[in-house]
Order: structure tokens, then sequence, then C-alpha cells
């Protein structure tokens, strides 16, 4: 039997060695890749643990509903905005009551009459004389105290309130009577919901329209 070299015999346990520690290495690496992804994973699953935790802790705090109540607010005012603009543009003026009378009145305040002043110099630059209606609007809040005498609810305070502005636009500023009209919502038709002060200040307004020219 022809012996085997020494050289030989030491290079092929060189190669087994090499092989056992290839094998080894990859292994090793496999496991590596299988815990790093089991350690995604529960990171992951931690982190929706915590935006649950911190979803339960807005509504428990209120907060969750505080933030829906905003952004449902100025979806209402989006809405209100679209439907401006889907009706050709109609709307001249839509002014916070709080900018033209004293409170609880329909008393024009100083501010109130430059404001009126504005408005009658954009309805006298208007050349196609389409009719002009003055809205009321208010918030859900009742007419209290003394002056529920004079103003039984806000169907009356919102109708004064137009009319005052109509009554200043034909008077101090010389616009035509016949071109003014006079409506009163009240309550009826407010653009956000009156859950907060912000929002029942903005449903306090007087919006004024011109009306779609009448057919012949």
């Amino acid at each position: 039997m022809p012996s085997v070299p020494l050289r030989f015999v030491t290079l092929c346990g060189l190669v087994c060695i090499l092989l056992l520690t290839a094998c080894g290495t990859s292994q090793q690496m496999a496991e590596r890749d299988e815990q790093q992804r089991v350690v995604d994973s529960l990171r992951a699953v931690n982190e929706d643990l915590r935006d649950s935790l911190r979803f339960y802790d807005d509504i428990y705090s209120g907060q969750f509903f505080r933030d829906r109540r905003v952004m449902t607010d100025r979806i209402r005012r989006l809405e209100f905005d679209l439907m401006d603009a889907r009706e050709g543009g109609r709307l001249i003026e839509n002014i916070r009551v709080d900018a033209l009378f004293e409170p609880a009145s329909a008393t024009l305040t100083d501010e109130g009459r430059a404001r009126i002043a504005a408005l009658a110099e954009h309805i006298a630059a208007r050349a196609d004389n389409r009719e002009i209606r003055v809205e009321g609007h208010a918030d859900n809040t009742p007419v209290g105290g003394s002056l529920r005498e004079r103003y039984p609810s806000n169907w009356e305070l919102s109708a004064a309130r137009a009319a005052a502005i109509v009554r200043a636009l034909i008077d101090e500023h010389g616009v035509a009577a016949d071109r003014l009209a006079v409506v009163s919502y009240g309550d009826a038709r407010p653009v956000v919901p009156n859950t907060t002060a912000e929002s029942r200040r903005t449903n306090r307004r007087i919006r004024v329209t011109a009306l779609p020219p009448t057919q012949p």
C-alpha cells in the first residue's frame, strides 16, 4: 500500500478546518439575522403598544375629543367656504357680529360703521346692479335678561342687526333701498358646532350676498 505524503494529509486537514469554520460562521450569521428580525418585530410591537397607550391617555384626558372638535370645526369652515365658491362668488362679505355691534345689541360701533362704509363702496363698485341680501346669523345662546323684552329670541336679534346694516347703507351711504333685502336665520344655520366660545363667535355673523340676476 503506497504511503500518503504527510504534506497532503496536512493540506487536507487545513481544508477541513476551513470548511468547518466557514459553516460555523454562516450559521452564526443566520442566527444573528434571525435575532435581529425578532428584535425589530418586538420593537414594532412595543411602538404599537406605546401608540395605543398614548391614544387611551388622550381619551381619558379629553385631548382626543378636543383635537377631534378642532378638526371638525376646520372641516365645517372649509365646507362653508367651498359652498360659497360653488355659488359663483356671490358672497360679498362675511363679518363677525362682534366686529360690528356693541355686545348683546343691534347698535353699530364706530368700527362697525367703518366696516359698513367699506361694504357700501364694494356694493357701489358692482356694475351688475344685483339685489343685495343682508343675512343675520346668531349662535345658540338664548337671549337673556332685559334684552329678551325687546328681542324674544335670536331670530329677532339677528333681524334687527341685519336691518341696522341696511339702514346704514341706505341712510349714510345712499345705496338704493330697492337693491337691499333683510333676512334673519337666527341660530338655524351655524357654520361650526356651538361648542366653544370661538365657534360661537364664528356663528354670530352678518353675511352679505349678491343674489342671482332676476330672469326677465
